[in-house]
Parts: C-alpha cells; sequence; structure tokens
C-alpha cells in the first residue's frame, strides 16, 4: 500500500514539475502542485515506515478493515480526480477544471446532494480564482478547448 502511494506520489510530482514556467519563475503556476505532490511524497514515506515497523502480532478487526479498505479507496479516487484536474486544467483552464475537480472530489469522498455540491465548486472556483489570478497576479493559461478568458478576466 505505502509502496503504490509512493509510486502515485512520484509521478505527481514529475508532473507537478513539468508545469511550464511562463516568466521564468520557480513560485509560480507549478507551486501548489509541486507543494500537494510533495506533501504527498512524505505522508507516502511515513506510512510506509510506519507499516514496515507495526508489530505482526497486531490485531484488526473486520470492521476496521472494511473502513480501510473505503478510505483507501477514496484516497485512490482523490489521487485519480487530481490526475482529471491536470488534464482538465490544460483543456478547460483554470477556471472551469477547479470547479469541475471539486466537484468530483466532493463524489469520491461520499456527498451525494449534487446540486449543493455544485453549488459549492462554482462559487470555490470563483474564490480561487479572484484570489489566485486577481490578487496573486499569477498567469491563467487559456483553456486549449473553451477559452473563458473574458470571464476570467471578470472575475481577477
Amino acid at each position: 500500500m505505502g509502496g503504490l502511494s509512493l509510486a502515485i506520489s512520484l509521478f505527481c510530482l514529475k508532473l507537478a514539475f513539468s508545469i511550464e514556467s511562463v516568466f521564468g519563475s520557480t513560485f509560480e503556476m507549478r507551486m501548489l502542485p509541486v507543494f500537494l505532490s510533495g506533501t504527498m511524497f512524505i505522508i507516502s514515506l511515513l506510512v510506509l515506515f510506519k507499516a514496515m515497523n507495526m508489530p505482526r502480532e497486531l490485531l484488526v478487526s473486520p470492521e476496521e478493515i472494511q473502513t480501510m479498505k473505503i478510505a483507501t479507496a477514496r484516497m485512490f479516487g482523490v489521487i485519480f480526480v487530481g490526475l482529471i484536474y491536470v488534464g482538465l486544467f490544460y483543456a478547460v483552464g483554470y477556471l472551469a477544471s477547479t470547479a469541475i475537480s471539486m466537484h468530483l472530489v466532493m463524489i469520491v469522498l461520499g456527498n451525494s446532494n449534487h446540486f449543493k455540491l455544485a453549488t459549492i465548486a462554482i462559487f470555490s472556483a470563483i474564490v480561487y480564482q479572484f484570489i489566485f489570478m486577481g490578487m496573486f497576479g499569477f498567469y491563467d493559461p487559456v483553456g486549449r478547448l473553451i477559452d473563458l478568458s473574458t470571464l476570467s478576466e471578470f472575475l481577477s
């Protein structure tokens, strides 16, 4: 489990470092993905070392095993949504990909009220757009399939 998580986090870290730097600065578009992937890598290492040092006689109930399986499936679901986010980022731009990915993450985590989820995801994406593009002045790349640059400039 720890090894698979470590491999996925290394792959995500490689993807994060492959994001092009627009102005030559290290800390712009790739800062958050590198931070999240690096954090995932460190946590994966800690889980791996903890699992290797666990006593063999540790007893786990069937209910705990079921809970761990559900949590593991959700963890990999969130990682998969992160990979979808990277793909959507290039296809539809920051605003739409953030809203779609937030909606998907909330579904993966077990929420089922789609209207409420969509409202929260759209509102959060608009707030993130205002903070990162408007206040911090980060570059907002245009999506290759959908161009929302006019809306993006309005929100920034």
